[in-house]
């Protein structure tokens, strides 16, 4: 969590000389930065006359370990520590948002099937590769999800995330299908970087399809140039259509080609 540690330690060196004299000593803001590790988060109390167990107490449940100074005064007014919980919070926030899990689906077994006989024209389900162990990834098509909606400060680590994704894949995707069902608005940054990544893939051969585009998004995407460089082929309702589409299979729920009635070749043909 290199943001939130670089918040602490900067709030650390800047409030440290002030605060020696008050209970926050020099013991108190290293305890603080030793505990604060990636993968873990700080909440911050302000607080007079505070019950230090009863606040132990609001987290039965949680894996937390309470770091705790008593102040012998009031360090801040109520205006100026509301703005520090909300500065707080928000670098919280940020922090947590901008590590996005992109997973890797596979078509779900049984699904699309009716009665046990599978490819009758029903829409086949897609689920994490790494929650579902019977997930079958579809050879040359890399079908990806951003676990969290797409914003400015997660959006190149979804990029790096989904490049690294595509390099170790076997055999090298020629599609990458980017399912964007959790993301309800893609502001100019996010749409810039998918531009890049869009730029990336075609220098490795894949091309780049967008899936399940919410009403908002797809109103954000019209008015970028990438969608003018991806083309009304590249975007697609739902992930089973970009599927089909990248490996030439028909849509769901389209009716079967029509059969070609055949003559015998000893038939005279009418006169």
């Amino acid at each position: 969590m290199p943001l939130l540690g670089a918040a602490v330690g900067a709030a650390a060196g800047a409030l440290g000389g002030r605060m020696a004299d008050v209970g926050v000593d020099d013991d108190f803001i290293e305890s603080v930065k030793a505990q604060v590790k990636p993968g873990t988060s700080a909440l911050f109390l302000l607080s007079r006359d505070a019950v230090v167990d009863r606040v132990k107490e609001a987290f039965p449940s949680e894996h937390t370990e309470l770091i705790h100074s008593l102040l012998g005064v009031l360090l801040f007014d109520l205006l100026p520590g509301l703005l520090l919980a909300v500065a707080l919070s928000l670098v919280l926030f940020i922090a947590a948002a901008s590590r996005r899990h992109v997973a890797v689906l596979g078509r779900l077994p049984g699904s699309g099937a009716r009665d046990g006989r599978p490819g009758d024209g029903r829409v086949l389900l897609y689920g994490d590769t790494d929650m579902h162990a019977d997930a079958e990834p579809v050879p040359g098509v890399l079908v990806v999800r951003p676990d969290g909606s797409l914003f400015f400060g997660n959006i190149s680590r979804v990029r790096l995330a989904v490049r690294d994704q595509v390099r170790a894949a076997v055999p090298p995707p020629h599609t990458v299908v980017l399912d964007l069902g959790d993301s309800y608005h893609l502001g100019v940054p996010v749409l810039d970087t998918l531009d890049e990544l869009r730029d990336e893939l075609h220098r490795h051969g894949a091309a780049l399809c967008l899936a399940h585009v919410r009403a908002r998004a797809a109103t954000d995407l019209a008015r970028h140039p990438l969608a003018t460089r991806l083309g009304r082929h590249a975007l697609h309702p739902t992930v089973d259509d970009a599927v089909r589409a990248a490996t030439g299979a028909p849509r769901a729920g389209s009716p079967p080609p029509a059969a070609t009635p055949t003559r015998n070749s000893d038939e005279t043909p009418p006169s």
